[in-house]
């Protein structure tokens, strides 16, 4: 089944690989999942926005970087246990980061909300490059499902290809200008 934050449909996948019939739906909602999720976690970001909530140690600077952006909001910042203010914090959404002095071993935990893409909005319209790099991955793994890398005829030569098991190369690059910063 297919993840409520999977921006590519079973139909626009198949229709991208000319896949016709149902035999390998499954197959392929698996791997829009994970292709969601992977290029998610190379973006360092949510595609559609959601609540996130992270737990951090106090580091002794003055400056946290969330994992996941665009930051929209935050709902709520605790210190070992104690609701901060918002006016105990300062936020700068554009780098996704809170400012204060953290002290080291402190338990934080922050709730926020971040995502490109609002409830309601289009993948396809907002984030062109996510949709394209997702549809990229399925068609790549979907192409080399039993793993290969390699197949050689004798007095022919050899052929690689697969050899990459992350994200193909053109998908990265294609997500370059969404990749906020890997995940610390």
């Amino acid at each position: 089944m297919l993840s409520t934050y999977a921006i590519v449909s079973l139909d626009k996948a198949k229709r991208y690989l000319r896949v016709d019939g149902d035999d390998n739906d499954k197959t392929i909602e698996i791997l829009i999942n994970s292709a969601t999720r992977r290029t998610e976690d190379y973006c360092a970001t949510l595609w559609y926005q959601r609540e996130v909530t992270e737990y951090h140690i106090g580091d002794g600077r003055s400056i946290m970087y969330l994992y996941r952006n665009p930051l929209v909001s935050i709902s709520k910042v605790s210190v070992n246990g104690e609701d901060i203010s918002p006016d105990g914090y300062g936020i700068k959404y554009a780098s996704g980061t809170l400012t204060r002095f953290w002290a080291r071993g402190d338990d934080i935990v922050v709730t926020y909300t971040a995502g490109f893409v609002a409830p309601g909005g289009d993948p396809d319209i907002e984030i062109p490059q996510a949709v394209s790099g997702v549809l990229m991955c399925v068609a790549s793994w979907y192409n080399n499902l039993t793993g290969a890398t390699s197949e050689s005829i004798t007095g022919i030569g050899q052929v690689e290809y697969g050899v990459e098991i992350d994200l193909p190369q053109g998908v990265k690059a294609g997500l370059s200008s969404l990749r906020q910063r890997p995940l610390l």
